[in-house]
C-alpha cells in the first residue's frame, strides 16, 4: 500500500463521518445543561458569601460587646501590717574552736607552666627562619615578599644533545 492510496482511504472515512447531521435536540440539551451548571455555580457562591457575612457579623458584635461590657477593677490596698515583735534570742557559746585553713603561698606567681605546642612551634620556628619569627612579634608591619626570578628552561632535543 502506498502513501497516496492510504490518504485516499483516509479522505473517503473522514468525509463519510462529516456528512452525518447532529441528534436531534443536540443543542437544545447543550444549553439546558449551561444554565443547570450555571445556576449551580451562582447557588454555591451565595451560600459562600451568606457565610463570610455571617462571620463578619459575629465577629463585630463580639468585639462591640466586649468594649460595653463594664470592667470592674478593684484596687484594694492591704492593711497596715502591725509591728512585728522583736525577741532577742540567747547567744549560746560554741565549744567546737573554728580553724581556718592557709591557702599556700606560692614563690612565684603566676605558676610557671610547662610550654604548649604552638610555643615550641613558635621557638623552632625562631632557629630556623629569624626573619619570619621577627615579623610575627610586629604584625602592623607589612609583609615584604621578595620577586620571584624564573630562568628560562633549557630544554634538550631528545636524542641530538642539541638545546634550544
Amino acid at each position: 500500500m502506498t502513501g497516496d492510496e492510504l490518504d485516499q482511504i483516509l479522505e473517503v472515512a473522514l468525509g463519510s463521518y462529516a456528512a452525518q447531521e447532529p441528534r436531534a435536540g443536540l443543542s437544545g440539551r447543550v444549553l439546558a445543561r449551561m444554565r443547570l451548571e450555571s445556576n449551580a455555580d451562582r447557588r454555591r457562591w451565595y451560600g459562600w458569601m451568606f457565610a463570610c457575612a455571617a462571620a463578619a457579623c459575629l465577629t463585630i458584635g463580639v468585639v462591640a460587646w466586649q468594649e460595653q461590657s463594664p470592667r470592674l477593677t478593684l484596687a484594694l490596698a492591704p492593711p497596715p501590717a502591725p509591728p512585728a515583735p522583736t525577741v532577742e534570742l540567747p547567744v549560746i557559746p560554741r565549744e567546737v574552736p573554728i580553724r581556718i585553713a592557709r591557702v599556700p603561698v606560692r614563690e612565684k606567681f603566676p605558676t610557671p607552666v610547662p610550654p604548649s605546642r604552638e610555643d615550641r612551634t613558635l621557638v623552632a620556628l625562631a632557629h630556623i627562619a629569624p626573619e619570619e619569627a621577627r615579623w610575627l612579634l610586629r604584625p602592623d608591619q607589612p609583609l615584604e615578599v621578595k620577586p620571584i626570578e624564573i630562568k628560562p628552561l633549557q630544554m634538550d632535543v631528545i636524542g641530538t644533545g642539541e638545546s634550544k
